[in-house]
């Protein structure tokens, strides 16, 4: 009798883009390892005292649970031991969209989706509590900031053993959708102006030399029957796909 071969498996450090790809991944028999979501790599290994805001206000236990890793910056905690079962680690820069907030000196939090969402509904900021100062992506400190976290990124993967198997995914948001209609807006940022303001991130992620697959511009379509709902990162079947054959195609390189 023969033996199946194991299960491909992949970590994703990142947010929605890298996990729907990873979903087409699990259709063709892949395992997801770990999912690091919501964490900017500028927040990610320092901690930030949370203590005066009440995570109650946050919708659902995964953005509880991102919120609370977050604060104690545990990517390299969370992918610690993973290297030797992990094929690869994917990773987009969905989390740097919305910018971070300096709680103190030198220690910052990830701005969230579900962040602003608690918002919306308290009727005030839910990081107000904090006290803290908002850098928003594409500004000058932002960028800088990004540039500084790189080389600790980078550090941080070669320690778990991870950075050879590290995947960049290079995906614009989509400014049309498969109905042929612009595509909404995302927390006030256009298809547009987001990939305006990625050029240097996406410039500068790339010195870190990892591979990285870089979405066909024909691809980058966003689906308004997406099951997460209409956004320019929400992308038609034919992106994952894709996606899912480059990881694919990577892996097999050994």
């Amino acid at each position: 009798m023969t033996t199946p071969a194991p299960a491909r498996s992949l970590a994703i450090l990142g947010s929605c883009v890298g996990r729907d790809s990873a979903t087409v991944l699990q259709e063709r028999g892949w395992l997801v390892a770990r999912y690091v979501a919501r964490q900017s790599i500028i927040s990610t290994g320092n901690v930030v005292d949370v203590s005066a805001i009440d995570p109650g206000a946050l919708e659902g236990a995964f953005a509880r649970r991102c919120f609370a890793s977050d604060a104690a910056g545990d990517a390299e905690a969370q992918l610690e031991g993973l290297a030797e079962s992990t094929d690869v680690l994917l990773w987009d820069l969905t989390d740097e969209r919305l910018g971070v907030i300096e709680a103190s000196p030198g220690h910052w939090l990830t701005r969230s989706t579900e962040g602003l969402t608690a918002s919306l509904r308290l009727g005030r900021d839910f990081y107000e509590p904090l006290g803290g100062r908002l850098i928003e992506m594409g500004t000058d400190e932002h960028q800088g900031l990004f540039a500084a976290a790189l080389p600790r990124l980078g550090a941080m993967l070669e320690r778990v053993g991870l950075l050879e198997r590290t995947i960049l995914l290079q995906a614009p948001w989509a400014a049309r959708t498969a109905q042929g209609r612009s595509t909404v807006r995302s927390w006030g940022m256009s298809a547009l102006g987001a990939n305006w303001a990625m050029i240097d991130y996406y410039d500068r992620a790339r010195e870190l030399g990892t591979h990285v697959l870089q979405v066909p511009e024909d691809l980058v379509v966003a689906d308004d029957a997406h099951r997460w709902g209409a956004a320019p990162f929400h992308y038609v079947r034919a992106f994952y796909d894709w996606v899912a054959d480059g990881v694919e195609a990577f892996a097999a390189r050994g």
